[in-house]
């Protein structure tokens, strides 16, 4: 198994959706997201590696891309659709 794999392994998709949205849309770093998350037992080296793998692909793996969208997705159709209804009116 590849450091790589090992690493991912480490992070529940939760944990790595939410690294990614916080490196992506507000630019923190690692030592803020372990300031901002105590009671989430990551290692700072860790997660520094985790954030220069998203600095250098754009994202984590298809996998937490796929978790987002299908996330995403569940979220925005019920407001597209009360949107929707509400201009119906």
């Amino acid at each position: 198994m590849s450091f790589t794999t090992y690493l991912l392994n480490m992070f529940t998709t939760d944990d790595k959706v939410l690294i990614s949205a916080l490196r992506v849309d507000k630019g923190s770093g690692a030592r803020k997201m372990m300031s901002k998350f105590p009671g989430r037992n990551w290692k700072l080296s860790y997660l520094s590696r985790l954030i220069k793998k998203i600095d250098e692909t754009g994202s984590l793996d298809r996998k937490v891309e796929d978790v987002l969208v299908t996330s995403w997705k569940q979220i925005s159709q019920p407001c597209i659709d009360r949107e929707i209804r509400e201009f119906r009116k």
